[in-house]
C-alpha cells in the first residue's frame, strides 16, 4: 500500500508537467491494451498510427480497426463528459451511451427465445451469458436490479472516498463489479475498464490500464474473487497493474529528462 501511494504521487508530480501529451498517449496505450485482450490484432504502434493519422494498418481485419476506433472515442467521450459536467455521478443511461460508443461500429443483432437484442446500441442484454471460464453470468432478469444497485453504491461511496486508495480501490471495485454483473451482450469489459478510468479521471487520480500480456492473469484474479467473494483478490491484482503502468511510464520520463540536449532547456517531455 505504501509503494502504490508513493508511486501514485510521484508520477502526479511528472503528470503535471506535461499533462496534455500524458492524457493523449495514454488513451493510444489503453486503447491497444484494452482491445487487444478482447481480441484485436492491432499493435500498440498500429493502434497510435491508426488513431493519429486514420490510416488503416495492411493486413489487418476492418472489425479490430472498429474496435479500436469505438474504445478510443469512447474514451474521448468520458473526458468530455467531466469537463462539461463536473459533478460526479452515474446512471443507467449514461452507461448504456459509454457501452453504445465501445460497441458503435462492431456490435450485431443477437436473436434468442425472448427476443432480438442489437450489441451495438446499450441494451441491456436478455438473454444468458456463458462466462469464458465455464459457467455463466448472472440470470438476465436479475442484471437491470443489480445494476441500479451498484449505481447507488458507487455514487455514494464516491462522496465518501477520501484517501488515494479509497478512491482507487473504488474504481477497481466498480471494475469488478460491472463486469461480474455483465449487463450487455457485448463489450462488457471495455465499458467495465472505461468506468474505472471515469471514477479515476472525476477524483483527479492517475488512471489505471489492464496490461495484455496480463490478460491470463486477469482472468484468474477475476475468477478467483468471485469464487471466493473476496474483493481484496481483484484490488491486489489492480493495484499490482497500476504500479506496474507507472512505474513504467517514470522510467520513461527519467529516461527523456536525461537525453535532453542543453537547448531543451526548460521543455519537458513526458514519454
Amino acid at each position: 500500500m505504501e509503494k502504490f501511494e508513493k508511486i501514485n504521487a510521484d508520477f502526479k508530480k511528472l503528470a503535471n508537467q506535461n499533462i496534455h501529451d500524458l492524457e493523449r498517449i495514454f488513451s493510444y496505450i489503453s486503447t491497444f491494451h484494452s482491445t487487444a485482450i478482447e481480441g484485436s490484432t492491432l499493435t500498440q504502434n498500429d493502434t497510435s498510427i491508426f488513431l493519429e493519422h486514420q490510416i488503416p494498418i495492411k493486413g489487418k481485419p476492418m472489425l479490430h480497426h472498429d474496435m479500436v476506433r469505438d474504445y478510443f472515442n469512447a474514451y474521448q467521450f468520458l473526458k468530455n463528459h467531466i469537463q462539461n459536467k463536473p459533478k460526479f455521478e452515474l446512471s443507467i443511461d449514461f452507461i448504456k451511451q459509454i457501452n453504445r460508443l465501445v460497441m458503435k461500429n462492431s456490435g450485431s443483432i443477437v436473436h434468442n427465445a425472448l427476443g432480438t437484442i442489437d450489441t451495438g446500441n446499450g441494451e441491456i442484454r436478455n438473454f444468458a451469458v456463458r462466462a469464458g471460464t465455464g459457467g455463466y453470468y448472472m440470470a438476465h432478469n436479475k442484471v437491470e436490479s443489480a445494476l441500479i444497485q451498484l449505481i447507488k453504491d458507487v455514487n455514494k461511496s464516491f462522496i465518501d472516498a477520501k484517501t488515494t486508495m479509497q478512491k482507487h480501490h473504488l474504481a477497481f471495485d466498480l471494475h469488478y463489479n460491472f463486469v461480474t454483473i455483465h449487463p450487455f451482450g457485448d463489450g462488457n469489459g471495455r465499458t467495465s475498464r472505461l468506468l474505472m478510468n471515469f471514477v479515476q479521471m472525476c477524483f483527479g487520480e492517475p488512471l489505471s490500464i489492464v496490461f495484455v500480456e496480463d490478460k491470463v492473469e486477469y482472468i484468474k484474479a477475476l475468477m478467483e474473487t468471485r469464487e471466493k467473494e473476496d474483493i481484496s483478490i481483484f484490488r491486489t491484482f489492480m493495484e499490482q497493474q497500476h504500479v506496474k503502468f507507472l512505474e513504467n511510464e517514470i522510467a520513461l520520463a527519467q529516461k527523456e529528462h536525461i537525453q535532453k540536449k542543453p537547448f531543451d532547456k526548460g521543455m519537458t517531455f513526458f514519454f
